[in-house]
């Protein structure tokens, strides 16, 4: 399963209940605000660019690549 298959599949499909208790030991519910699918694929599509960005930083200086290298290995890592 895909990150982005298992956002979609389990985004919302529970409660967004918070219980505990206060100083005095009163129950206390609030409600969590929901995480939506548009936003949890945006977190992975940020922390795939930033793996893109590492990953492109360490070979280039590793290797003496083409001035279209970084072009190629974008499109590449996309896939």
């Amino acid at each position: 399963m895909t990150p982005e298959e298992f956002i979609k599949e389990y985004t919302r499909g529970c409660s967004n209940v918070i219980q505990g208790y206060d100083d005095m030991q009163n129950p206390v519910i609030d409600y969590h605000p929901w995480l939506t699918p548009e936003q949890a694929l945006r977190a992975v599509e940020i922390a795939r660019e930033e793996m893109i960005d590492k990953a492109y930083k360490y070979i280039n200086h590793q290797l003496n690549l083409p001035n279209d290298f970084e072009q190629h290995f974008r499109k590449a890592m996309e896939k």
